[in-house]
């Protein structure tokens, strides 16, 4: 019988319509993945093919969200099918028993569900055979991967979608308790991710995260966290221990829910509550129940009151309702999660600023929100159908108007409520955390300008969609390919928030500037599009399907025509088309953008017409002078000045080409002493080629002046601009005009470089064996050690940020104008900030005279000034010890909007952004521990700006490893001192982390010495490197390396320094015995294989305990792609022995050594201490890069 049962739900599965609609989704979403980059390109990287095990494991686990959807209408709808048509009564009267009827309705809805499923791998079969697919993006074709995939997450996802919502279905025989079983999966992803982003450095936060989310999505991140991208290609994903965990887990989770719901269920259908309690309840609802028509006639206040009862009475009933509390209750847990773990460094968190907690609640519950609107809107639109009331509504006086209107106001009430209730749970983090400067100005702009008007517009759209799909499923599927459109409407070619339904919108808040140039486009386009949701709700109002069935479809068309509200529709449509032209006038004509691709157009010209350049000798400037005048309002500036050039060649230069920055344009240009500029003026590249001859060692001086255009409108998309109504932010490059051929100008993608002709970019990096690398720096070519002198004219109320000692400052009116000059050359990069700053200043006592220190906050945010002033002192000190003299008498740090936790060092300044230091909330940690962030970021940084003030690296592959690495090792000059062991170990962990999780990502990895300028080898690998050899050359010879280097091009002219002369340093100053190791660490990509397989410990007698130690330990070299061969492990390895924790350590370490690895691997370890012994651990301060470090450390037997 079960078998019958299944059958015929499977049969009644296929018969419908939106099976195969479903299906076809599936099916067209992999298709697109497999063969174009829209959607392939955002799920997998460039480097791993996107039919590889990884990354069809990493689509299907995504779409399996998506997948509720079907699941849903395949699984759920069969029990609420039987019990609201009245089937089930007849179904129970024959021989079926209540287990065939469960096990077959579920086996049967399942089998349908993982059928629809498998159009994905049709999609992905058929993909191999277009036309239009890319071969270079398709690897070789694995069976084996496939069927991981299918096997391990489609089927089991399918399976644990179907007992979550199946059992749903079997209790409560409501659809929209159903549906609140697909948002707690949902809310259960949000979580996970919550537990990912603060418990992802430690092995124990990968297997949390990994086990909460329910898909398996996390669980195939974790287990793939530190692969290669060789691994991505040819591993499969499937079979590992953490993977395995998870399906077992939720699988028992859906089986004990599916055992759950069949022991409680009942045949009979579910009553209402009896009793006098019962009587009462459904007395007050019968009060609540809108009158259809009023003794005074259908006037306008009658109307009103009718709209208006309804509206309240279809918001009780989605407030009042059990799935409704459900859902807000699983949404509320998952923001409390992400507000409480968002945002930590180093283990200390940031200050719950009211700007971020607000952004926040959009962030955390738009996808649940949309899910809400969507089954909600289902619900409102399809409930009365379901439940057989139709036909009653129909024959009441209430237009069909009001009966939308009053459904579709209901649900952005809801929505206001969860936005309400979000607001109340930040408020609430924030008190926990005695934060009390709590800004409700920025909530309600958030709320009700940003948040709100976006969900109305897409709960507006989720009802028009249910009216027109004629099927609550169809309906539901189609909003989430609405809603998946607008995500990946960018790489469609769409960017016109006139295109994109609610407009994909930024609302960014500062200090300093409020919500600035960003509150406007956003009032605008939000009030655009809550109009077209007013038609949108007038189009279903017409097509609303009364009574039964609503009528046939062809003659809807002609009945919407007669009940069209068209004097509003004339009205909205009037306010549509105008504010649609006030938009379009200030996005395409007072500040046109170019699109991406127009954006790639010109700079494909450019390259065409001036790559011959590339390789040419240019001049370096050694000296600029100018004025640069920052227009806050209209956010643009102006620059004039002199840039005195010299050629450094050994040969003249027989003409010069000069690059203006982009977005900026030359209003004059020409070198002292010669009438005219010899040449052409291509002002659509900005660009200018002078026949002005310049002799070896000569210099010219050459006059420039050029501006930025005002930005008079609004923007399509507002995003950060140099120049803003308060916090500007200049880097020497946007407003200093470039000597030579500008390569950051280049298309850098390397599809569309090939859809525009042009050939494989190379890179702006000298090669090792060019002598002119050595002659440029690094990151300007053009540069060297400068002379500065700068004025900047900014507004009064403004503080002015530039490289150098301020000369003076002159105010004029509303302006004011700050001069500022260097005493010492700085290097070519440097930065100009103006804002209303607070400033705080310290002079101490350097090796070489006074240095003033200064902190520049944003206002609010000067709490942790005076321990950052602390840390800039406890810095210079030790790095004047240990270093030598810091050349500058100025050294700052100042706070910016970035909008990335990162610094950018520039000169005598780090800029940082706000969310490192400045926010941050030392009350999490001792305000005086070195773990603290106040400590350990600004000194990296600070550490980071020394070395550059020092040392100009050349423009070689490889060489900003030469002051990134060594700026967060020789950081622990200023904290290691007080730090405890496993301080030091966080800090080395979380640099192996940054190195593994990004080295995934990169195409091809190069080695410390020779890389392609990425910063996970430059800065966090070369300093774990760094401190993995000081455990065996020892911490000072490593320092001595650095100083010596240090000294030996200190201010130097070129030949400029590289990494692989620190290499040289440290074999210079270590024995033939470590020299390998230098090799192996710097000029090879070497990575460790350390595990204990066992370990035990025996009574000796003399005393205490004999302990043996058997290990596998093995070395492996790496090509850039990933492959890797082993090769002789010659290094003794460290092994500690550790006991009880006690009150001074969490670990007591009983015994420490270096042991031979041969020893190890041979199991001739024999260790004899004094007390018990608990663990042993190999290599456990993380000094060497091992991937794996899960069994690294076990238990003493």
């Amino acid at each position: 019988m079960i078998r019958a049962v299944a059958g015929l739900e499977l049969r009644h599965a296929l018969r419908q319509p939106v099976f195969w609609l479903i299906s076809l989704a599936y099916f067209g979403f992999a298709l697109a993945y497999i063969s174009t980059e829209i959607v392939g390109g955002t799920l997998a990287s460039a480097a791993v093919d996107v039919n590889s095990s990884w990354a069809i494991t990493r689509m299907v686990t995504h779409l399996s969200y998506l997948g509720l959807v079907g699941t849903a209408a395949f699984v759920g709808h069969s029990v609420i099918r039987d019990f609201r048509g009245g089937m089930a009564e007849l179904l129970f009267t024959t021989r079926m028993t209540r287990r065939d009827y469960v096990l077959g309705r579920f086996l049967g809805g399942t089998l349908a569900a993982a059928i629809a499923f498998s159009a994905v791998f049709a999609g992905l079969a058929l993909g191999h055979l277009v036309p239009w697919a890319d071969p270079q993006r398709l690897g070789h074709f694995q069976m084996t991967g496939f069927m991981a995939a299918y096997a391990v997450f489609a089927v089991t996802n399918a399976v644990i979608g179907a007992c979550i919502l199946f059992s749903l279905a079997l209790v409560t025989r409501d659809p929209l308790k159903t549906w609140t079983g697909a948002v707690a999966v949902l809310v259960a992803f949000f979580i996970s991710r919550a537990f990912a982003g603060a418990f992802y450095t430690t092995e124990q936060g990968q297997a949390l995260a990994a086990l909460v989310e329910p898909f398996g999505a996390y669980a195939a991140t974790a287990v793939a966290l530190d692969w290669t991208p060789h691994d991505r290609n040819e591993l499969v994903l499937g079979h590992q221990a953490l993977i395995l965990w998870n399906r077992a887990l939720w699988m028992a989770l859906g089986a004990g829910a599916v055992a759950l719901a069949y022991a409680v269920f009942r045949r009979q259908p579910i009553q209402t509550v009896a009793g006098s309690r019962g009587r009462r309840s459904r007395k007050r609802r019968q009060r609540r129940v809108p009158r259809s028509g009023s003794t005074s006639g259908f006037q306008p206040m009658s109307a009103f009151a009718q709209w208006w009862a309804l509206t309240l009475f279809e918001l009780r009933r989605i407030l009042h309702g059990a799935p409704f509390r459900v859902m807000l209750g699983l949404s509320l847990v998952a923001l409390w999660i992400w507000v409480s773990q968002y945002g930590r460094a180093y283990g200390t968190g940031f200050h719950p600023y009211t700007a971020d907690m607000a952004q926040h609640i959009h962030t955390v519950f738009r996808v649940p929100l949309i899910a809400i609107m969507t089954f909600y809107a289902a619900e409102l639109t399809w409930g009365a159908h379901l439940n057989r009331f139709a036909p009653i509504i129909d024959a009441t006086p209430v237009r069909n108007s009001r009966l939308l209107l009053s459904r579709f106001v209901a649900l952005v009430g809801a929505v206001l409520a969860v936005l309400a209730a979000g607001v109340l749970v930040t408020l609430a983090h924030q008190l926990s955390r005695g934060f009390t400067a709590i800004e409700p100005g920025i909530y309600l702009v958030h709320v009700l300008l940003y948040s709100l008007p976006y969900f109305a517009v897409m709960a507006a759209f989720a009802l028009l969609l249910q009216v027109l799909a004629g099927n609550r499923y169809a309906g539901m599927l189609a909003m989430a390919v609405l809603f998946l459109g607008t995500e990946v409407a960018g790489t469609l070619g769409i960017d016109s928030n006139l295109l994109i339904p609610g407009a994909r919108l930024s609302l960014h808040y500062t200090p300093l500037a409020g919500f600035g140039h960003y509150l406007e486009p956003v009032a605008w386009f939000h009030a655009y599009w809550l109009a077209l949701a007013g038609l949108a709700v007038i189009v279903a109002t017409a097509f609303f399907p009364r009574g039964e069935r609503g009528g046939p479809w062809r003659a809807r068309p002609r009945l919407a025509m007669s009940l069209a509200q068209w004097r509003v529709s004339v009205v909205l449509l009037g306010a549509v088309l105008g504010m649609g032209g006030w938009i379009f006038w200030n996005t395409q004509v007072l500040d046109p953008i170019p699109s991406e691709s127009e954006s790639n157009r010109r700079a494909a010209s450019y390259e065409r017409e001036y790559g011959a350049w590339r390789d040419a000798r240019r001049p370096r400037v050694s000296a600029a002078t100018g004025e640069l005048e920052l227009h806050p309002q209209t956010r643009h500036f102006r620059f004039s000045g002199r840039l005195t050039l010299v050629n450094p060649w050994d040969q003249p230069l027989e003409s010069v080409l000069l690059t203006a920055p982009e977005g900026a344009s030359f209003t004059e240009a020409g070198f002292a002493g010669v009438e005219e500029p010899h040449g052409r003026h291509d002002p659509g590249t900005g660009t200018i080629e002078f026949n002005t001859r310049i002799e070896p060692g000569q210099s010219r001086t050459l006059k420039v002046s050029l501006r930025s255009l005002p930005i008079e409108g609004f923007r399509n998309r507002p995003e950060r601009t140099p120049v803003t109504h308060n916090g500007s932010l200049l880097f020497h490059d946007r407003f200093l005009p470039t000597p030579g051929y500008d390569a950051g100008r280049e298309v850098s993608d390397a599809g569309e470089r090939e859809d525009l002709g042009l050939p494989e970019r190379t890179s702006n990096r000298r090669e090792h064996g060019d002598p002119r690398g050595r002659r440029e720096p690094l990151g300007a070519p053009h540069g060297g050690w400068l002379d500065l002198s700068l004025t900047v004219g900014a507004p009064e109320n403004q503080t002015v940020v530039a490289p150098g000692r301020l000369i003076e400052r002159v105010s004029a009116g509303d302006r004011a104008r700050y001069r500022f000059r260097t005493d010492t050359p700085i290097p070519p990069s440097f930065a100009v900030a103006a804002g209303s700053y607070h400033r705080t200043e310290r002079v101490v006592a350097g090796r070489k005279g006074p240095v003033r220190l200064s902190v520049h906050a944003m206002p609010g945010h000067g709490r942790n000034v005076e321990a950052l002033l602390d840390t800039m002192a406890r810095t210079l000190a030790a790095l004047e010890r240990r270093l030598g003299h810091y050349p500058y008498r100025r050294m700052r740090l100042v706070e910016v909007d970035l909008g990335e936790p990162n610094c950018r060092i520039r000169a005598d300044t780090v800029y940082c952004d706000r969310s490192l230091g400045f926010i941050n909330d030392p009350r999490l940690d001792e305000p005086r521990r070195p773990s603290n962030s106040l400590v350990k970021i600004p000194a990296a940084m600070l550490t980071n700006l020394y070395l550059r003030s020092v040392l100009l690296p050349a423009n070689q592959p490889g060489a900003s490893s030469l002051t990134d690495g060594p700026g967060f090792y020789l950081s622990q000059l200023v904290w290691a001192a007080e730090a405890e062991q496993n301080v030091e170990t966080a800090a080395v962990r979380d640099l192996h982390w940054h190195y593994f999780t990004q080295r995934s990502q990169a195409t091809e990895e190069g080695t410390i010495v020779a890389h392609p300028e990425q910063t996970w080898i430059g800065a966090h690998k070369h300093a774990a490197v760094l401190y993995g050899l000081e455990r065996y050359i020892g911490r000072d010879t490593v320092v001595d390396a650095l100083a010596g280097l240090i000294d030996r091009y200190r201010l130097a002219e070129p030949p400029l320094p590289h990494t692989r002369d620190l290499v040289d340093a440290l074999k210079d100053r270590t024995s033939k015995r470590w020299q390998p190791l230098v090799s192996d660490l710097f000029e090879r990509r070497t990575l460790y294989d350390l595990s204990l397989t066992s370990a035990r410990a025996t009574r000796a007698r003399a005393g205490g305990y004999r302990i043996e130690v058997l290990a596998e330990a093995d070395k492996r070299f790496l090509d850039a792609m990933g492959d890797s061969q082993s090769a002789e492990l010659s290094i003794p390895l460290e092994l500690v022995v550790f006991g009880s924790p006690n009150e001074k350590s969490a670990d007591a370490v009983l015994w420490s050594g270096m042991v031979p690895a041969e020893d190890l691997n041979s199991g001739r370890v024999r260790i004899t201490v004094e007390e018990l012994p608990e663990t042993v651990s190999i290599d456990p301060y993380r000094r060497l890069l091992d991937p794996d470090r899960t069994d690294n450390r076990i238990e003493i037997q």
